[in-house]
């Protein structure tokens, strides 16, 4: 089975695409991402078309799908607005627009192109021991707590039944308490980290509000939330 194919069952783990074109199609950007040395970096839409030699519609559509879960991202926001993904959404078909796999998605991709898993436990264990200094079986444990605790929140616009996850800040530090992390410095630090590793990201509906507040919310990565729900 190669690669593409790999990534494709695991895609179907949690993503119901009718069109098997725009599955492969998704497939096919995220397995380009992972061969590239060096890999990693900004993806461009007129670099995607010359590459792949498939239609516009479908390239729109198969990032469309991407950028629904979180998958792959627009960098077209600069600035605090760039950190949010729900102001990320506007998919461009320029030759210069550009695309952010996100860094968790990385982690999750390059081993189910080897396996067609979509291994949420392994990505997270993967990202930690990359990013972090805490111990890869901690956050992982803290990432299970959270996605015991978030709800699905589903909305009209979303190309399929699609969930978000929210969670306000209350639940996230409760979460936290769990692990005995109840100082604000340590609690800002988990919300850093886990912002860095895209695994989080600011609510843009938090205009008013900045983080650490209580009335502050973050999503979460869908992908990964829906599998580590699976598990628990």
């Amino acid at each position: 089975m190669s690669t593409v194919e790999n990534l494709q069952n695991a895609l179907r783990s949690f993503i119901n695409i009718d069109n098997e074109d725009i599955l492969q199609m998704l497939a096919s950007i995220l397995e380009y991402d992972s061969s590239r040395n060096p890999s990693k970096g900004t993806l461009t839409y007129g670099h995607l078309e010359k590459r792949f030699s498939r239609s516009k519609e479908l390239i729109k559509d198969a990032l469309s799908w991407a950028a629904q879960w979180r998958l792959i991202l627009p960098v077209e926001k600069t600035g605090i607005r760039g950190m949010f993904w729900g102001d990320r959404k506007e998919i461009l078909t320029k030759p210069v627009s550009k695309y952010d796999v996100l860094r968790i998605i990385q982690h999750l991709v390059d081993n189910a192109v080897k396996t067609g898993e979509w291994d949420a436990e392994y990505a997270v264990k993967s990202i930690f021991n990359d990013m972090s200094d805490v111990e890869n079986e901690l956050g992982l444990s803290i990432l299970k707590k959270i996605a015991e605790l978030v709800k699905e929140d589903y909305r009209e616009e979303m190309l399929a039944d699609f969930p978000y996850f929210f969670m306000p800040m209350s639940l996230f530090q409760k979460a936290l308490q769990e692990f005995d992390i109840t100082e604000t410095k340590e609690v800002d630090g988990w919300v850093e980290r886990l912002r860095a590793m895209e695994i989080v990201s600011p609510d843009n509906r938090n205009a008013s509000f900045t983080i650490g507040d209580l009335g502050f919310s973050f999503e979460l990565n869908p992908s990964l939330i829906i599998l580590l729900k699976k598990a628990i």
